[in-house]
């Protein structure tokens, strides 16, 4: 090697080994002002594709460094990395006058992937950088919509899929094939091959299995033979893993008179799943009798399950909880049934031992309500909320129609301050339970605590006031339209009242022997007072009366105003009658064919 080659090698080394320290070490303090144009490769022309660089463009990188940036360096020099090869671009010196760096290069995109650009100052060693990608050309697919890909599934348990889906867009000219690629850790997954025809966008996904649990990362990429992917493409998303969730069988009870197990199982929290509950005869011998199965889903918490069996059956029942596509662990306990002779209650009551100790105490009694002596067994006091076992103590036997009385002690869940507690008793043949409500000692209620939710008491006292208010506006209307009335009546002083039917609607009116004409309220249908009809000497006037209003006759229910010629309808089986057009408030009076000749 000539001694003129040392020199450029033995600073690409030194760029190569200091380069990552240098970044980290001027990155957050800019002192250089990049700006990347793209041009297309044959014309020369800014790029249609925007901010993306593909294979033969043309990518104009300009970088600025102020004077009071650079007052401290003499020369400058530019490199670019590609695939671990660093080559110098170009160099020079700093004018001492004008020590300002303007300068801009340009690089041809011949090959695809990451191309970062160095610039490094001397003799201050400063370095900063800036990175562009190179697709490849033609490019095919580019994301459709926000970049990224969607998580499905969670929250997410040791041992469950995570799916992962990406929306893409064919900008190219045919249709393509193209697929979704995960990666996490040792385990890998390619989803199902997509046809996307040119000018469409289709969503790709593809599922892993995460069996360990923590913060996961998840490496994704889109891909397909023979086809430009952009690099946008591709990335990383983080999830979280937590732990496989638990089934257990809190008891087992034999329902007589339904033939009915009634299983409560325990889910710990998490999703809700599906379990397959399995209850096979177990014979002397070991062979198994036929099984009774049932699919359910239940939630995290404690749930009961009620399991048809065969009728009368007496013996060893093998009851079964298994997880159903997703992977718990299977869980399962033994129950005897005898109809006649083994059966147990719990009664359960629990009280507060001292405010210093924190702990309650649950006083439990097993009642042998069977005709055969129940083995010794163990009691648990079993966590409602998950599961967890707090006390267990064994049992003595216990005679026919005896009981046996205890306590256990037991502290809360640093994370509640209530709760139930499940006490559990199991033994030969038999599985009984009862469950107790219990408060922490630190977490029972103030004295200043109202029994009822405030929220709600101001509303109903709100809705009371609504209801009063119009209570009171209903009472003085009817108060002044009894007022008014009065005083209407006091009006009409020395004056006989008598009653009449009208007839338009056959409302009965009040009337005095004074009033000339009678005017119905409901449907202000005008009548003459019929004592006035029968005076003789008023009978002038009642015609002067009758002449002075307009008059209609129609062969049909179908009449005309005589004022606005307005249609209206007045039956003829009730004329004559003075009726008022509804349009103008014209009186008029509505008569037959036969009564208007007359």
């Amino acid at each position: 090697m000539r001694p003129a080659d040392i020199a450029p090698s033995l600073l690409i080394a030194a760029l190569i080994i200091t380069s990552g320290a240098v970044l980290a070490e001027t990155g957050d303090d800019s002192i250089v002002d990049w700006s990347i144009s793209v041009l297309d490769g044959v014309s020369g022309e800014p790029s249609i594709n925007g901010s993306l660089v593909l294979l033969g463009d043309i990518v104009d990188v300009n970088f600025a460094v102020p004077q009071e940036s650079s007052q401290e360096d003499e020369r400058w020099e530019l490199w670019i990395k590609h695939n671990e090869i660093w080559n110098l671009l170009a160099q020079g010196d700093l004018d001492e006058e004008n020590p300002t760096l303007d300068e801009s290069v340009e690089l041809g995109a011949n090959s695809t992937g990451l191309h970062e650009v160095h610039l490094r100052l001397f003799p201050s060693s400063r370095t900063q950088s800036t990175e562009f990608y190179v697709d490849s050309n033609p490019l095919d697919l580019v994301p459709a919509g926000q970049l990224g890909v969607a998580v499905r599934g969670e929250p997410l348990h040791s041992g469950d899929y995570a799916r992962v889906s990406a929306l893409v867009h064919n900008r190219g000219a045919d249709t393509v094939s193209a697929h979704l690629y995960l990666e996490s850790g040792t385990d890998s997954s390619t989803g199902s091959d997509v046809l996307i025809q040119a000018g469409s966008s289709k969503e790709l996904d593809s599922s892993i299995q995460l069996l360990e649990p923590g913060y996961r990362e998840i490496s994704w990429s889109v891909g397909g033979g023979g086809i430009g992917v952009s690099h946008q493409l591709s990335g990383t998303v983080s999830v979280t893993v937590m732990p496989m969730q638990t089934i257990d069988i809190a008891s087992v009870n034999h329902d007589q008179d339904s033939s009915t197990l009634d299983i409560a199982v325990m889910l710990s929290e998490g999703r809700q799943r599906d379990v397959e509950v399995t209850a096979t005869p177990a014979s002397l011998d070991g062979s198994l009798g036929e099984s009774s199965r049932l699919i359910v889903s239940i939630l995290p918490g404690s749930q009961t399950i009620s399991l048809p069996i065969q009728e009368s059956f007496s013996g060893q029942m093998d009851v079964t909880v298994d997880a159903l596509n997703w992977p718990g662990e299977q869980t399962s306990t033994q129950i005897g049934i005898d109809e006649s002779t083994l059966s147990a209650t719990i009664v359960a009551t629990a009280s507060q031992i001292s405010a210093v100790e924190e702990s309650v105490e649950i006083t439990y009694t097993i009642r042998n309500t069977g005709t055969t002596e129940l083995d010794t067994g163990v009691i648990e006091a079993v966590w409602v909320f998950d599961g967890r076992v707090l006390d267990s103590k064994t049992t003595p036997l216990i005679g026919t129609s005896e009981e046996h009385q205890s306590s256990v002690d037991v502290t809360l869940p640093s994370d509640t301050s209530s709760g139930e507690v499940r006490i559990r008793y199991s033994s030969t043949g038999i599985i009984a339970s009862g469950t107790v409500s219990v408060t922490s000692p630190g977490g029972s209620s103030s004295a200043s605590e109202l029994p009822f939710p405030l929220e709600a008491a101001a509303l109903g006292a709100l809705a009371g006031l609504v209801v009063i208010l119009l209570i009171v506006l209903i009472m003085r209307t009817f108060e002044n339209e009894v007022s008014r009335t009065s005083e209407d009546e006091s009006t009409q002083v020395e004056h006989t009242e008598s009653n009449l039917k009208c007839s338009n609607c056959g409302m009965i009116l009040r009337y005095s022997s004074n009033q000339q004409r009678i005017t119905c309220p409901a449907c202000s249908t005008s009548m003459e007072n019929p004592e006035n009809e029968s005076k003789t000497d008023s009978i002038p006037t009642i015609r002067e009366k009758q002449d002075s209003t307009p008059e209609v006759s129609s062969p049909t229910d179908v009449i005309d105003c005589p004022s606005c010629e307005q249609t209206l309808k007045v039956p003829i089986n009730r004329r004559p009658v003075v009726a008022r057009c509804p349009a103008c408030m014209t009186t008029f009076r509505a008569l037959t064919e036969e009564s208007y000749d007359e």
